[in-house]
């Protein structure tokens, strides 16, 4: 993913992307900030492991 294309995913996500009010696998606010970064850090080969946030977005 280069720089243009990250940048270009964190605008859409910023300010086009809109989850649902009553969503409860959503993530939001700093939740959704660690998520996201740890999403890019491994999708690049490095960074956490995902499997840490398997059950981040759950609201049981």
């Amino acid at each position: 993913m280069s720089q243009k294309d990250y940048e270009a995913a964190a605008g859409w996500a910023e300010h086009d992307m809109a989850a649902a009010r009553d969503s409860e696998s959503s993530l939001r606010g700093q939740e959704a900030v660690v998520f996201g970064r740890a999403l890019v850090e491994s999708s690049q080969g490095g960074g956490r492991d995902l499997a840490a946030h398997k059950d981040s977005g759950r609201r049981d």
